[in-house]
């Protein structure tokens, strides 16, 4: 069994301009060689879960910027499970994707442009190839992440969310555990998700995403989404927080904050999901990994096993 367990949320205050803005820094769930964002958190109850069930195999479905598979195979060894991750086909696995075969990942590459393609490809190689293992959904979007942050909340200081919260979504999951424990917890706070991308009906996702989860919970008019603009696969570094923070999603979103800081009822909450790291080559200039790891301590841990 695991003997690994995510940490709690450290809150950090900043001033920017002349407002105090509190961070929870929840990057910092999970330090490395794990990788540094906070899905780690359902994840880990997930795999828990499955192991337990019996369940010897997962699988899961990678992006070229995402920390998913990485993720996996981090928790996969803590539960000796075997994972199978399905990436996209490049002519080099990325960095992402070196730490995910680190822990044993078995690295299967997959052709095409969209996840649901993907996806498909991927159920086709299980099925060839006669694979029982349990196919986690795509982004990791799971009932237990929505869970963990409810529960995370309700841990936490009300003083935190008195305002408003600031969020970056993808999948929307961690903001649906966001929504959520606030609802749960009687609290007014107006939460704002900054998109890192444009993500058509993501409300309605979000908001599905806790009443499959929460079915009494009601009315979620203080959820906001904002179209920030970006591409999916393209990164903000054009302003750096001072703490670490990912350049494809929680940057995007702090970016936003600071631009219209007027426009947040306050004070203004940043939940920070995930923490720097390039995905070519792990921490290169000025990316500051998890604020512990130094270069050559990545290089160290990612070659122990492989030749790069």
């Amino acid at each position: 069994m695991s003997s690994y367990n995510p940490a709690p949320p450290i809150v950090e205050k900043y001033r920017v301009e002349d407002e105090e803005i509190f961070v929870i820094r929840d990057d910092l769930c999970s330090l490395f060689p794990g990788p540094n964002f906070s899905k780690i958190r359902g994840v880990h109850k997930k795999l828990e879960q499955l192991r337990e069930k019996g369940v010897k195999a997962v699988a899961s479905q990678d992006t070229s910027i995402s920390r998913c598979g990485w993720g996996v195979s981090f928790l996969a060894e803590q539960f000796d499970l075997k994972h199978y991750n399905f990436y996209p086909e490049k002519k080099e696995m990325n960095f992402y994707q070196k730490m995910s075969r680190s822990f044993g990942g078995f690295m299967v590459p997959i052709y095409g442009t969209f996840s649901s393609a993907l996806r498909v490809m991927a159920k086709r190689w299980m099925t060839k190839n006669q694979l029982e293992a349990e196919f986690l959904p795509i982004g990791l979007s799971i009932p237990e992440t929505i869970q963990a942050h409810v529960d995370l909340i309700g841990e936490m200081s009300p003083e935190f969310f008195e305002g408003s919260v600031v969020a970056c979504v993808s999948s929307g999951t961690i903001c649906a555990g966001i929504v959520a424990g606030l609802k749960q917890c009687g609290l007014k706070t107006e939460v704002f998700g900054i998109m890192s991308s444009l993500f058509k009906n993501r409300k309605k996702k979000i908001i599905g995403k806790i009443r499959e989860t929460y079915p009494k919970l009601k009315d979620f008019d203080n959820l906001h989404l904002v179209d920030s603009g970006y591409k999916y696969k393209a990164k903000e570094s054009k302003v750096s927080p001072p703490f670490p923070c990912d350049l494809y999603l929680d940057r995007k979103a702090w970016k936003f904050m600071v631009d219209h800081l007027e426009d947040f009822p306050k004070p203004i909450t940043f939940w920070n999901i995930g923490g720097e790291w390039n995905p070519v080559s792990g921490i290169s200039q000025n990316l500051r990994g998890d604020g512990v790891v130094n270069k050559w301590d990545v290089k160290r841990y990612l070659t122990r096993n492989y030749e790069d």
